[in-house]
């Protein structure tokens, strides 16, 4: 519960599941360019405010990044193909973020949570606003930035 922060080292090629999962006081993480994978919940409720994803990894697991509250900037791997469900649910200080050309799929409420985020993909600017009620949650809706 003390980590603050952790360089894990080149040659490692995945992060297990649950990994670094409730590491509220981790806020510096620096992954190596070895790395192909990151697990479910990995850094679920970590407290990182940055990220960079190594060019190896192509999927962004479910739930790998839920609830990581500080987390404010996000740089993608440029050969990632997947984000996964709930993956950046709840990441509340995400306002902007660039997708990469390869990316096909983005899991349900991936983004959820996220109130306001400007998104870049395929040269194009998007704003990705959340849609609530009084009854809580209902979607998403996207606007060309011009």
């Amino acid at each position: 519960s003390g980590l603050t922060s952790i360089k894990i080292p080149e040659g490692i090629t995945s992060i297990g599941k649950n990994a670094f999962s409730g590491c509220a006081s981790l806020a510096s993480v620096e992954l190596p360019s070895t790395l192909m994978e990151i697990k479910e919940y990995a850094f679920y409720k970590a407290g990182i405010t940055s990220i960079k994803i190594p060019e190896k990894v192509t999927v962004i697991e479910q739930w790998t990044f839920a609830e990581c509250k500080s987390l404010a900037s996000v740089t993608l791997s440029s050969t990632l193909t997947t984000i996964g469900y709930k993956a950046f649910i709840n990441c509340k200080a995400i306002t902007s973020i660039t997708l990469p050309a390869t990316l096909t799929s983005i899991g349900n409420q991936a983004f959820q949570g996220c109130i306001i985020m400007t998104v870049v993909h395929n040269n194009s600017k998007l704003e990705i606003v959340a849609v609530s009620s009084a009854h809580g949650f209902v979607g998403y809706y996207a606007t060309e930035i011009l």
